[in-house]
């Protein structure tokens, strides 16, 4: 499945660890429906665009700010009933919202989407930081689907894609950074690990499964049948999930399409998702890796620790398109 929600902590791409954020990301969709408001609530914030591109205004709504505070409270204090956050917190909070709004309309305009297999990894990497009963009874108690988690997480790397690319632009590599980085790596990390590229057809019901398989028995053309009838993402791109390595995307594709010969297809397979079925595009052995093939990977490497001085740059020019006015009111009965 290709490709990522709502409200995001951005400080984590960019050199801080996204394992911090993880953590927070955690808390945040178990928390979600905790602090619901009553009626129909004036919004914390609004963002007028004040650019040549208009735009109607974006609100920041107090269910989602009362969301992103009993987020930051319970990874602060692992509890709900801590005391509240000092305003200072509180503001750091709606900051980082305005900034989210910003980034997803700056998305929309680009074309940019968080792909499947990303948003995939991110919640392989979630799971396993929870132990699975834990997980489950979290979700039960905030009211949550792991397809709601799914859907904060492809916002959250949506924002996150948009605003690498918007600073990335800005920055520039040397040759000899990237052969100074290379020579750097130790040993391990030049080696390609075996990996296949695939695509899937992704159905809600076993029936249409069923059909979709003896229709690909009797020579259809599965990328075709992907863009008519899959209803994962990457469907317009016929089913298409990229290349992947063991591991790097929920189990059921490992055991569908690690098996499976170049140009075979997979029967029919269940998972949470829905009723899958998988064929092989093309597949690697493990090898060692090339400089020319790790250059663009160094690269992107340099430059997301450079992105750091630019970063604030990029954000500032967002935040002067629109007029931005904050409900303190609002703000202060938040606790």
């Amino acid at each position: 499945m290709r490709s990522s929600p709502r409200t995001l902590d951005l400080d984590s791409v960019f050199g801080l660890r996204r394992a911090a954020w993880r953590a927070g990301a955690v808390a945040l969709i178990f928390v979600a429906l905790a602090c619901r408001a009553k009626g129909p609530p004036a919004p914390v914030a609004t963002l007028t665009p004040t650019d040549e591109s208009g735009g109607s205004p974006m609100r920041i709504e107090l269910k989602d700010y009362r969301m992103e505070v009993a987020r930051l409270r319970f990874t602060r204090d692992d509890s709900l009933y801590a005391e509240p956050l000092p305003d200072e917190l509180k503001d750091y909070v709606l900051d980082r919202m305005i900034d989210d709004a910003l980034l997803l309309r700056e998305a929309d305009r680009m074309g940019v989407r968080a792909s499947t297999l990303t948003v995939s990894r991110e919640m392989a990497l979630l799971r396993t930081a929870i132990p699975p009963r834990r997980f489950r009874r979290l979700l039960v108690n905030t009211y949550q689907t792991e397809k709601d988690l799914e859907a904060t997480l492809e916002t959250h790397l949506t924002a996150l894609a948009t605003l690498e690319k918007l600073t990335l632009q800005n920055v520039e590599v040397s040759d000899a950074e990237i052969q100074a980085a290379w020579e750097a790596l130790p040993p391990s990390q030049k080696i390609q690990p075996e990996r296949i590229r695939a695509a899937q057809i992704l159905v809600a019901t076993e029936d249409e499964a069923a059909r979709i398989w003896r229709t690909l028995r009797r020579r259809g053309n599965f990328a075709k049948l992907a863009k008519k009838h899959s209803i994962s993402p990457e469907a317009t791109m016929g089913g298409d999930l990229g290349w992947f390595s063991r591991g790097e995307l929920p189990s059921v594709f490992d055991d569908m399409c690690f098996p499976l010969k170049k140009g075979y297809f997979s029967h029919v397979t269940a998972s949470e998702y829905g009723y899958h079925l998988c064929r092989v595009l093309d597949r690697e052995r493990e090898r060692p890796l090339t400089i020319d093939e790790m250059r663009d990977k160094l690269k992107r490497e340099i430059q997301i620790d450079k992105v750091r001085e630019t970063r604030e740059q990029v954000m500032t020019r967002l935040r002067s398109s629109v007029k931005i006015v904050k409900n303190k009111r609002v703000i202060a009965r938040v606790d």
